[in-house]
């Protein structure tokens, strides 16, 4: 008799009960309301009519979770903050070394003082390790991992790629080219040295031919009859010996008394910051000459010509031939009056048409590459080869001032120039105050770095109508120098990244995420955590963003999903439920008394 209405009085507490632990939590963020459930009871036997037969009560079946996204805080301003904008959990391991996992939807993370993200209690946040692109190669829970921040600073990475654009402006004077009378003692032509050329019968016409007019051939006795030649550009096969046309050269040789120091020797200049492999900054100076039209007539008369000189830190560096590129030249000859006096420059050639546009990748390569370990002493070198270069110390040590050998190159075994020595290097106000510099990348940036650094150029120019000359492309390095951690970031896939100072970013890992078949069948074990059960079934791993485990917003946390006002009306309701079976169970109470009573 009083069964019925104790079970309802006691169904009525543990209504109470869950909704006043609903919204005790309504401020703990990741929470999950709950709601109880019940159903009525009877009892039943093949002797009850069950059309008259009464319940027995009620019983509390079970008190489920629910699941419900909660709203987002907005910005924290903790960038280890996060919340879930889906069905996901994250993964949990327990401090003192405990490897079974827990599941969370409470983001608050922290960080603690060895560097690890854990939670308020000290639980580990889990993750996987993540390559550059943010991709792992396991889902596998097993695999995960305490995440650590890294305490240390971020390690340099040499510069490999560089980009810059310029505009070169069209109307722009062109540089000043040598004078015929000042070659007549240069090593490139066949003189005796006092200004009277030589007739060696080792001399035939295909070395004096003009490269304009391959009919014409040059009388040395008349040095105006090959001003033109010089004025266009020289080409010469890989033994330094004249050829018919640019067409047929290894490459293009120019006569100018260029010098770095001397704004009227050159037309333009900009430069750009590159590193070396143990972080330190290099500034690489671009050189621009102007040297006017490529030819007298024809297409070559509407093409104009520029010649890029690269200097790093003070030093000339040369630029490699590499793919069968054609190589260029700029010779300062040695009766030049300027302080770089027999000195050659290794750079590139630009050739625009008549719209400013750059022509064919063959006259500036896509990749721009420099001189270095790799490339020196190949025919990629276009010094060593032509001069013997300055090579190392006989104990090949790259980091000892290096050796010249006059008689490595091609020009002095040949005999048919009157002197083939390099003089680039010879003078510090080519060189700068580097005593080391060969033309080499390494030697221009100094001892202790990588000998074989690879730099490569791709340098966007045009020539439009302009008097200014302008830098139209932002330039670029993939290399930066040792840096400081400044900020730490989580994406919406969970990747946790690092900034540094030099620019550098790494990621760290990509926070492990879990879902379930059932997830109301989680078991509850405080701290806002569950563990899963026969009922929940095991944890499917799997990474933010995808399905419906739901993305990451970072610097946010999720808040409770419990509805206060709904919360406070179902305290009332149950109030009132308790109040009821209450006045039930006095009813019969009173029904019972009046029972004992009768006489």
């Amino acid at each position: 008799m009083f069964g019925i209405s104790v079970s309802g009085i006691k169904n009525s507490q543990k209504h109470i009960d869950v909704t006043s632990n609903n919204i005790a939590n309504t401020n703990s963020y990741g929470f999950k309301k709950s709601r109880a459930e019940f159903a009525d009871v009877y009892a039943n036997s093949v002797y009850t009519n069950s059309r008259v037969t009464t319940g027995m009560g009620v019983q509390n079946t079970v008190v489920s979770q629910q699941f419900a996204q909660g709203a987002l805080s907005g910005d924290t301003g903790n960038p280890l903050d996060m919340a879930i904008q889906g069905n996901g959990f994250f993964v949990l391991s327990g401090p003192n070394g405990d490897q079974s996992h827990t599941y969370t939807r409470n983001g608050a993370f922290q960080v603690d003082n060895e560097g690890y993200i854990v939670t308020a209690t000290g639980d580990y946040l889990q993750g996987w390790d993540v390559d550059d692109q943010g991709r792992t190669a396991s889902l596998d829970l097993n695999a995960t991992h305490n995440i650590q921040i890294p305490s240390d600073t971020g390690a340099p990475k040499q510069s490999n790629n560089i980009t810059i654009g310029v505009n070169v402006p069209a109307d722009s004077d062109e540089v000043e080219a040598i004078s015929t009378n000042t070659l007549k003692d240069d090593p490139w032509f066949p003189t005796a040295g006092t200004g009277t050329p030589q007739n060696p019968p080792a001399w035939d016409s295909e070395w004096l031919r003009v490269p304009t007019d391959p009919d014409v051939e040059i009388d040395l006795t008349q040095p105006e009859t090959y001003t033109t030649t010089l004025q266009y550009g020289v080409p010469r096969d890989e033994n330094g010996k004249l050829v018919n046309s640019a067409d047929d050269a290894a490459f293009m040789q120019y006569y100018v008394d260029f010098d770095p120091s001397d704004s009227t020797t050159y037309t333009n200049s900009t430069s750009q910051t590159v590193h070396d492999s143990l972080g330190g900054a290099h500034t690489l100076t671009y050189y621009f000459l102007n040297m006017g039209a490529k030819g007298q007539t024809g297409d070559d008369a509407n093409t104009s010509v520029w010649v890029v000189i690269p200097y790093l830190d003070g030093a000339p560096v040369d630029v490699a031939q590499v793919d069968g590129q054609q190589g260029t030249m700029i010779s300062v000859p040695s009766s030049a009056s300027g302080p770089c006096a027999g000195a050659n420059f290794f750079g590139f050639r630009m050739e625009f048409d008549s719209s400013g546009e750059l022509i064919g990748d063959s006259t500036i390569p896509s990749r721009v590459e420099f001189v270095n370990g790799t490339t020196q002493n190949t025919t990629a070198d276009l010094r060593s080869v032509l001069f013997g270069g300055a090579l190392v110390d006989d104990d090949n040590n790259p980091d000892t001032p290096p050796v010249p050998d006059p008689n490595g190159g091609v020009l002095a075994q040949g005999g048919a120039q009157n002197d083939a020595t390099d003089l680039t290097f010879d003078d510090e106000d080519v060189r700068g105050d580097n005593t080391m510099a060969n033309g080499t990348l390494h030697t221009a940036m100094g001892t202790g770095i990588n000998p074989n650094q690879i730099l490569a150029l791709d340098m966007h120019a045009t020539q439009y109508g302009s008097s200014n000359f302008d830098v139209s492309q932002s330039p670029t390095d993939d290399g930066y120098a040792t840096g400081v951690l400044t900020s730490i970031s989580v994406d919406e896939n969970g990747v946790i990244v690092a900034e540094y100072t030099n620019g550098s970013i790494y990621n760290i890992a990509k926070v492990a995420m879990a879902d379930f078949v059932n997830q109301q069948g989680l078991t509850k074990i405080g701290d806002t955590q569950w563990r899963e059960s026969l009922s929940s079934g095991p944890a499917i791993a799997s990474e933010a963003n995808s399905g419906s485990t739901g993305s990451i917003k970072g610097s946010n946390l999720e808040l409770s999903n419990v509805d206060l006002t709904t919360e406070l009306v179902e305290l009332i309701t149950a109030q009132r439920n308790y109040q009821a079976n209450a006045q039930s169970l006095q009813t019969q109470n009173t029904v019972m008394d009046s029972i004992l009573n009768i006489r």
